[in-house]
């Protein structure tokens, strides 16, 4: 017995020993984390004086805590966002709302040894004092902020980066466990579901923290120094210049910027950008080129001592969503693609020889390991240079230009680790935040800033519909040799030897005398997104002159319904509205999944422009009345003619229940004995442009007539609820089935039908029938096919789902729109009446179904089913005419960044 009680006893007392221990770790883990809290003395006693982060409290919480560690890091993460929020300035007394203009930012990250260096540099930098120092932190660290603290000569405001790995170690931002390794592949990625498994970047890498941290730390230090820091806004003046905590000054650095700056417009009026700093060899002279720029269209190369204006801010900011979604984790090298793609590469002046100078050589890019010791050798060296050369320093007389390079830089690649979903949507969320913050100051509103968690919670996992469209390619110019090879290739069979020599003579020639004609492409190509785009839509679309139905409209026919009755027509119609309002979302949120060919993206712009949109007639070029966001809350709905307007969003902005757009439309079923047709109208979108034009002009002069026009305009899109196929009397068309429907959705039937219940000129009409056929006509000026019809997919999947609606008996919402119709423009409208009726008359449509075989049959036996196709078309056109018909064929070039289709022809 007594063995086992000292057994007992010696192991109570090793079980206390261990806790004693433990809790002797965890205190000292404590103290450690406590000491690293970057306060100085002036924050920590105005702390305990004003609330409640001192740290005295925070030890006391730390000891009680269960989850240190986690504390610590909340603690972290308060702390950055508080400090954020106050935005103190030190050396307040140096700073000048109306003389300070020059902002040094400066990114610090944890290299403590160059950062004091760097401080120290500064003293003998002439003028520091006249600017404001802002220090860009994305490491809590207690050294550095003692040397930061301490600087006394010059105004001083310290940020902190909020999503830094630091504050999140564990999670995204930081390292997830459940994220993919970088270099795990695609495949086993897959297989193991890791996070952003389907999306490594272009070289088939994933995420890698410290890697993407710079641009996203770039990216938010500038938006928030120019939208947030409450001392600086409504200052267009501003200059800030780019610095990290290993670079050096010379001593008359910001004498040789503002230099630069007074002599711009004598040297170089057009540039955008001065560097202090360059990679030439000549930026380690000085001799007679002390007082000497170059000139340059901008790259990456001069990204050392880089300058941005506030003009030339806004301006990278009009394209944030390709600066936030291209797939580079480098912020020079995403500078370098907007630049490319949407600034026709703006120009840059920088000191021949170089004012600041990069000096350290262990940063995150470096992946190898060094010693700080060598680089800070190289400060007292680069001290030295500036000293041998001071008779050069400060120049007085006038800036001379050493070179001028015409040639732009092409970027011929670029260099992935940007790939993952979540990065490109945590920044253009924080890009969003600040610009909303920017815009309520500007402007004197509220604003109510979100916590960082809030922040972070607004970041989605799924595949976006913008996530790769900044990746894509610009359409290409094709050279002039290339396209006449391709002609003449492509005439050869139809020519004699004689006709073809003729013709390969006058190829020749046109080459020669086009190459003015052909740099005018590629200067059009330089400026503008796509080259093709615009002509595109203006030659082929809004230029078109005849009718829209048949000729231009298409239409797609929808699988028949179970319903036959009036009630069940209402109540589809009532579900196809709510999943056209549930895809609206998916698109305004950008969670439409990107469309593929193979494993190459595709543009997804077309996706923005199917809903909201509306054609306006015009005399020559008719004009489009485009998508916005905030607006669109209604849908036009046309019954017997007549239209109305039907909310399908509350007053809060949220959208209406199936239920409750069903109890609206019931209204229709209600009145529909009395509710008599309305003058016809619609139909008018039937007829030529050049004639609905003028009539359309004449009825929107007429005030009483703008409700009824904005009602379609604004709308999301067009209902059309429409009767029997057949006349008031009873007589039906003498047509099969398949056929009527058909020519239902094409056309309407005729203004004795439901063509006067249209309205062409509207992106997306949807048709729904009153005995179970419904089907989609869509103005095709700016979506293709494939994009309708995945909407249609989505809706239709949507509507497999839903259940037997029930009347919510609330008031309707559905008001009928009047028109008026002046006198003089009864005839025109009549007319036009006439012209549809014939121009539809002479439409001839019969629907065959062939039984053989099908689709399944091709595939079987390996043969394309759109080779099929064209074959069928090609005996058929043979056997009526005896000869050959020309082919054609559409090739989509969406692979490009706004591309639409192309004609293949023969």
């Amino acid at each position: 017995m007594l063995r086992y009680i000292i057994l007992w006893l010696f192991i109570m007392t090793m079980i206390k020993l261990t806790i004693t221990f433990y809790d002797d770790l965890q205190q000292q883990s404590i103290d450690s984390t406590s000491l690293a809290l970057p306060f100085d003395d002036d924050d920590l006693n105005k702390d305990k004086k004003q609330d409640s982060f001192n740290l005295t409290m925070n030890e006391s919480q730390y000891v009680n805590a269960t989850a240190t560690n986690r504390t610590v890091i909340e603690y972290y993460r308060e702390y950055v966002q508080r400090k954020n929020q106050e935005q103190f300035m030190r050396n307040k007394h140096l700073f000048s709302l109306t003389t300070t203009r020059y902002i040094l930012l400066v990114q610090v990250h944890t290299r403590v040894v160059y950062l004091k260096k760097f401080i120290e540099m500064l003293k003998d930098v002439q003028a520091i004092n006249q600017t404001l120092l802002i220090f860009s932190h994305d490491f809590i660290d207690a050294e550095i902020n003692v040397l930061v603290t301490n600087i006394k000569f010059v105004p001083v405001i310290q940020i902190f980066y909020p999503f830094s790995q630091q504050l999140y170690p564990d999670e995204f931002p930081g390292l997830d466990p459940n994220d993919c390794p970088r270099d795990i592949a695609k495949h086993r990625a897959l297989s193991s579901r890791c996070k952003n498994a389907p999306y490594p970047d272009k070289y088939g890498h994933y995420r890698e923290v410290s890697i993407v941290q710079i641009k996203h730390h770039w990216w938010w230090k500038l938006n928030y120094v120019f939208n947030s820091i409450q001392v600086l806004q409504n200052r267009s003046d501003l200059l800030v210049l780019l610095l990290e905590e290993d670079f050096y000054l010379s001593p008359d650095a910001l004498f040789f910027l503002k230099k630069m700056e007074n002599e711009k417009e004598r040297i170089c009026p057009e540039c955008l950008i001065y560097t202090l700093g360059n990679l030439e060899k000549s930026g380690r002279q000085f001799n007679n080129i002390g007082s000497k720029v170059s000139i340059a269209y901008w790259h990456a190369r001069y990204n050392l001592g880089m300058t941005i204006t506030y003009s030339f801010w806004c301006s990278i900011v009009k394209h944030a969503e390709a600066f936030c979604n291209v797939d580079d984790y480098n912020w020079d090298w995403s500078l370098v693609y907007l630049a490319q793609k949407h600034f026709n590469y703006p120009r840059v002046i920088w000191s021949t020889s170089a004012r600041v100078i990069h000096l350290g050589s262990c940063g995150i890019h470096h992946k190898k390991t060094c010693s700080n010791q060598s680089d800070i050798a190289r400060w007292d060296e680069t001290k030295k240079f500036y000293e041998t050369n001071q008779q050069y320093l400060f120049p007085k007389k006038p800036l001379t230009i050493h070179a001028k390079y015409e040639a732009k830089r092409p970027l011929k690649q670029i260099n992935g680790g940007w790939s993952d979903v979540r990065d490109r949507q945590l920044s253009q969320v924080s890009f969003d935040l600040y610009q909303r913050q920017h815009f309520a100051s500007f402007h004197s509103v509220p604003f109510h800033r979100p916590s960082i968690t809030t922040l972070r919670s607004m970041v989605r996992t799924t595949s976006t519909c913008s996530a790769q469209q900044s990746n894509l390619p610009r359409l290409p110019v094709p050279t002039l040799a290339d396209t006449a090879r391709k002609y003449l290739k492509t005439v050869a069979p139809l020519l004699n030897n004689d006709e073809f020599n003729e013709t390969k003579k006058i190829v020749e020639e046109f080459q020669h005398e086009s190459k003015p004609l052909q740099e005018l492409l590629l200067k059009r190509a330089d400026t503008e997104e796509n080259w093709l785009s615009q002509w595109w839509l203006d030659k082929v679309y809004l230029e078109w002159r005849s009718n829209l139905p048949i000729f231009y409209n298409p239409a797609l026919l929808l699988p028949r319904q179970s319903y036959r009755d009036f009630d069940g027509q209402i109540q589809f119609a009532a579900h196809v509205i709510q999943g056209i309002l549930q895809y609206r979302s998916l698109i305004d949120s950008n969670q439409i999944p990107v469309d593929r060919f193979g494993s190459d993206p595709l543009c997804m712009d077309q996706y923005r422009k199917v809903l909201g949109i509306c054609r306006i007639p015009a005399k020559s070029i008719d004009r489009l009345h485009l998508y916005n966001k905030t607006g669109h809350r209604h849908v036009a709905v046309f019954h017997r003619n007549n239209i109305y307007r039907l909310p399908v969003y509350d007053d809060q902005g949220n959208k209406l229940s199936a239920a409750d757009i069903y109890s609206s439309l019931k209204k229709l079923a209600d009145s529909k004995g009395s509710d008599e047709k309305q003058t016809l109208i619609g139909h008018l979108t039937a007829d030529e442009r050049q004639l609905w034009a003028p009539i359309h002009e004449q009825l929107s002069l007429v005030p009483e007539n703008k409700n009824f026009f904005d009602t379609i305009n604004d709308s999301l899109f067009v209902l059309c609820l429409d009767e029997n196929y057949q006349s008031s009397s009873g007589t039906a068309i003498k047509k099969d089935t398949q056929t009527l429907i058909g020519l239902n959705f094409l056309h309407g039937g005729g203004t004795k039908y439901n063509t006067a219940n249209r309205w062409f000129d509207k992106t997306l009409q949807v048709i729904v029938a009153p005995d179970g056929y419904s089907g989609v006509n869509y103005e095709h000026s700016l979506a293709e096919g494939g994009i309708i019809t995945a909407l249609v997919d989505y809706v239709l999947d949507h509507c497999k789902t839903t259940q037997p609606l029930v009347s919510t008996n609330k008031p309707s919402l559905l008001n009928k729109c009047q028109v008026v119709i002046p006198k003089d423009v009864e005839q025109s409208i009549s007319e036009s009446e006439k012209r549809v009726n014939k121009f539809i008359e002479n439409c001839d449509l019969t629907v065959y179904k062939y039984p053989e075989f099908g689709k399944e049959f091709a595939k079987q036996n390996k043969l394309s089913i759109d080779g099929m196709i064209q074959v069928a078309l090609q005996v058929a056109y043979f056997r009526m005419h005896g000869k050959c018909g020309a082919t054609y064929e559409s090739g989509s070039l969406r692979r490009y960044h706004l591309g639409r289709t192309e004609t293949i022809r023969s």
